[in-house]
């Protein structure tokens, strides 16, 4: 699964902000919540240096 088919709940490694966990996803962003920053961070849907920790798939197809 690539990172840019994730649903909210999955859990992702960032190499700068450590793990977090996938809020809200529309076409292009997700909306991530980082434990180790306490931060919410919007980054592309299609940035390559995420690691799955824990992956989650969308209910409903998702739009492109």
């Amino acid at each position: 699964m690539s990172t840019s088919e994730l649903a909210p709940g999955s859990k992702l490694r960032h190499p700068k902000f450590g793990i977090g966990m996938i809020l809200s996803a529309d076409e292009n962003y997700y909306k991530i919540y980082f434990y180790n920053t306490e931060e919410i961070k919007t980054l592309a849907r299609d940035y390559d240096g995420f690691e799955i920790e824990e992956a989650k798939k969308p209910d409903f197809p998702m739009l492109t």
